[in-house]
């Protein structure tokens, strides 16, 4: 009886924890421009074609995000509490491996990330979002 009790007691805490994280429910994505450009066009009339002229991060509605600093996709889960971002990368990668931000539904500023505010965009395809599920770190 009692390891039918454990067994119990850890799925349901399992759930509760599940229940209580806190996670967008809609996907966003903010992105910035490297300075000094004014434009990702502008950036990439003067530097080399992988060079990233427009990082981003985009926030699933799943819990999951998609970090380009580079030309390097970084992926992990994130969680918010209030406007506060913590997002932790799995797998490999060149970006941090944790994530410190103040969020609002138009900007997002870290100094865990390069170039000050990043500002909201349209999210132009979520397939990547829903792809993070199939990662083996899932």
């Amino acid at each position: 009886m009692l390891p039918r009790c454990f067994y119990l007691l850890l799925v349901l805490s399992a759930v509760a924890c599940d229940a209580g994280r806190g996670i967008l429910d809609e996907t966003r994505t903010y992105s910035v421009i490297v300075p000094p450009f004014e434009t990702a066009e502008a950036c990439s009339a003067v530097t080399d074609a992988i060079f990233n002229c427009e990082p981003s991060i985009t926030l699933c509605d799943n819990g999951g995000y998609i970090l380009a600093v580079t030309d390097i996709l970084n992926e992990g889960r994130y969680t918010i509490d209030g406007h506060d971002l913590i997002a932790t990368q799995d797998g490999s990668g060149d970006g941090p491996t944790t994530i410190h931000a103040a969020l609002t539904d138009e900007t997002m500023k870290s100094s865990d990330l390069p170039y000050g505010t990043w500002k909201r965009r349209d999210t132009l395809d979520t397939d990547d979002c829903a792809n993070l599920e199939q990662r083996t770190w899932w």
